[in-house]
């Protein structure tokens, strides 16, 4: 995925475009909802809207179909006479979103017929304390974070008395300015929650997070830093 997205800006910028248009539906908004509940990841949905820069470039990638379903979609290919080329590898159950798609997805069917509104719309109703918790995480992290050479370092008392859905959003906010690859598939809640639970125990403890992040607990603070890269934070 994210190759295929280095792709797209490579050429959009040779192309001199402003964005992207991708013809993701809801099919595959369930699908990505699905696969993050089950990876333990947020359940949050794809976006109509996303904006991703890289040393390849700017890329404003835009979503106008994910309120239409895969097979409408289909249909309209069909009637206009329009040719739709299939990624022959989409069948392949080995990739996990394949598997989700002919195999999981099918079966909840079953079982739940219908379930994709209802999945969505309950993720919508979610995004509304989502964005508010943002709002106030994002003030604790500008305010609690310091920067430090390497790495990111917390007041381990402030960090301690936050809400823990407001703590565990600077934690991962920390480390994912610290991912030098800007990758965060494998930043899962468990291991944000190992390191507030760290916070909460005894001093001197190292957490190893993907990507090289280490978060270590001092006896007055958090320090996270990159042990493979030491990236500069902004």
């Amino acid at each position: 995925r994210e190759r295929r997205y280095r792709e797209l800006a490579r050429a959009a910028s040779a192309l001199g475009l402003g964005a992207v248009v991708t013809a993701h539906t809801r099919d595959d908004q369930v699908e990505t909802v699905l696969m993050r509940v089950f990876s333990g990841s947020s359940p949050g949905g794809m976006s109509t809207y996303t904006h991703l820069d890289g040393s390849d470039g700017r890329l404003n990638v835009l979503r106008p179909l994910l309120g239409v379903t895969r097979q409408a979609l289909e249909e309209v290919l069909t009637v206009s006479a329009a040719t739709a080329i299939i990624d022959p590898s989409n069948a392949d159950i080995a990739y996990r979103r394949n598997a989700v798609r002919h195999e999981v997805v099918p079966a909840i069917h079953r079982v739940f017929p219908g379930f994709e509104e209802a999945l969505l719309r309950s993720i919508e109703l979610a995004k509304t304390d989502a964005l508010y918790c943002d709002g106030q995480a994002a003030g604790a992290y500008t305010r609690l974070r310091e920067i430090i050479p390497g790495g990111i370092r917390f007041d381990r008392a402030l960090v301690r008395s936050l809400h823990r859905a407001i703590a565990s959003r600077v934690i991962r906010w920390a480390a994912l300015d610290l991912i030098a690859n800007g990758e965060h598939r494998e930043l899962t809640f468990e291991r944000i929650d190992a390191v507030l639970a760290a916070a909460n125990g005894r001093t001197g403890s190292v957490i190893e997070l993907p990507y090289g992040i280490q978060a270590r607990i001092e006896r007055d603070a958090i320090v996270m830093t990159n042990i493979t890269k030491g990236k500069a934070v902004d």
